[in-house]
């Protein structure tokens, strides 16, 4: 039997988060954890018909986001897949959560390649550089708490994936978008899938969205049932999944997202 699908505002996500700790008593690390084990899964399943060795970068913000990526790096580290990370944040001043900072610790434990792309001059360093493009780029820049447009350097690292002729996946809501009105007040990763933790985001269902979320799939974080039927709204229809993995997009205009 197919699970319900719920609908959320930007405010009922996060309450949502803050409840399951406080009140249901799971933390913060446990749902990091489950939600990146979830993320694993689809990116698995888009790899699957990759032979060799399967190539995914992945660039996170200096929030839970981007935390979430840097969780997913090592578990598809462990599922034998060649994982580059690009952080778009000084690790040395960035304010991470503790959860992030744990998450990123684990990665330089493992000696994962990391590279640093603080400034817009390191991503446009970056980005001139001669290098394959990968079987796969995970957004995991912003998160549904971003309203604003996005600041330097990560508006410079969403110009550098949309400029990727690579499928990009993206985490939870397409960096740049308002997840609450659908609609990019600057520049926007175009996502070819996007992982709606929990559920689906109000913003989603506006047609501004529809260019920039691709296909939807929902992934879980553990969150308790009663909280889903409690600040989401339910809905009849489920997520469109694709059969097959996305293929590698062609490469689109710089103005794009502007």
């Amino acid at each position: 039997m197919n699970e319900p699908l719920y609908l959320f505002t930007v405010d009922a996500i996060r309450q949502l988060d803050q409840l399951a700790v406080s009140e249901y008593g799971l933390t913060g690390a446990v749902l990091m954890e489950n939600a990146a084990r979830s993320i694993a899964a689809e990116v698995l399943r888009l790899l699957q018909h990759h032979g060799g060795q399967r190539r995914v970068t992945i660039c996170c913000g200096p929030g839970n986001n981007g935390g979430d990526g840097l969780a997913l790096a090592r578990h598809l580290h462990n599922e034998h897949v060649h994982v580059e990370i690009l952080l778009g944040f000084d690790p040395q001043s960035a304010k991470l959560s503790e959860e992030a900072a744990m998450n990123l610790h684990v990665c330089r434990r493992m000696n994962l390649k990391m590279v640093e792309l603080a400034t817009p001059d390191a991503v446009a360093h970056f980005a001139g550089a001669s290098h394959a493009a990968p079987d796969l780029i995970v957004d995991a820049l912003l998160g549904t708490g971003s309203r604003s447009a996005p600041r330097p350097p990560l508006d410079r690292i969403i110009e550098w994936i949309n400029e990727s002729p690579a499928p990009v996946l993206s985490i939870d809501v397409p960096s740049g978008l308002d997840a609450q009105t659908g609609r990019p007040p600057g520049a926007c990763v175009k996502a070819n899938i996007t992982v709606a933790l929990v559920g689906i985001k109000s913003g989603f269902l506006e047609l501004d969205a529809q260019p920039w979320i691709g296909e939807i799939v929902i992934g879980d974080i553990g969150c308790p049932r009663e909280l889903c039927e409690r600040l989401g709204e339910r809905l009849a229809a489920e997520p469109y999944e694709p059969d097959e993995p996305v293929a590698p997009r062609h490469k689109p205009s710089r103005s794009r997202g502007k």
